[in-house]
């Protein structure tokens, strides 16, 4: 399998004119730093490539795994209709007391 040198250099180009990178040293045991290498040919991309979409899918799970305060209220706003909601917890309270 032959690297397509150009299409990476085209991308690295769009890339560039997308965002501003910052260009970041990392350390990896052998044997991953050969598995990056691996998939990376595998999936015809660079291995900066392979670790900046690694990297925005991991942020893109992280934020969806911590919804902000005010959605998780307004997704879950009006759930209870066995009336008072407070009233309801009080009573289960004084159960705990007893």
């Amino acid at each position: 399998m032959s690297l397509d040198l150009h299409g990476d250099i085209t991308k690295a180009k769009l890339i560039s004119l997308e965002e501003k990178m910052i260009r970041t040293v990392i350390s990896l045991d052998e044997e991953s730093k050969r598995w990056l290498d691996r998939q990376a040919r595998e999936e015809n991309v660079s291995t900066a490539e392979l670790i900046r979409t690694a990297v925005r899918k991991y942020r893109d799970e992280k934020k969806r795994a911590a919804l902000p305060l005010n959605d998780l209220l307004e997704q879950t706003s009006g759930i209870w209709k066995a009336g008072d909601g407070l009233t309801y917890q009080r009573r289960l309270r004084k159960e705990w007391q007893r």
